[in-house]
């Protein structure tokens, strides 16, 4: 469980409070990148997502998985309606993917 230090850490990462979508940019989707809380991930991945997802983000780049199968992570995007159109990876493991899965 994420710690209230943690979660407010958290906060201070993420920016403020302005820069989660108003009402008036409903159109627009508001992202985070995850390696800005890369610390709060690595204590709890579920409560960072969620806390991610309460202060109004709506998509997330992940910069590693932290232990979590991708069906795992899945379920959690889910359950926070959260979406993870990109992610951050060093270019090796794009080419190694590439090559294997190609």
């Amino acid at each position: 469980m994420l710690s209230t230090a943690a979660a407010a850490g958290l906060m201070a990462a993420a920016g403020p409070a302005s820069a989660a979508p108003s009402a008036a940019a409903s159109s627009r989707v508001t992202g985070m990148q995850l390696y800005t809380v890369r610390a709060a991930m690595a204590m709890d991945v579920a409560a960072t997502l969620q806390a991610v997802a309460g202060i109004g983000y709506e998509e997330v780049e992940f910069a590693g998985y932290f232990e979590h199968s991708p069906g795992q992570i899945r379920g959690m995007l889910d359950r926070f309606g959260l979406a993870a159109p990109s992610a951050h990876m060093a270019a090796r493991v794009m080419i190694l993917a590439y090559f294997v899965v190609g």
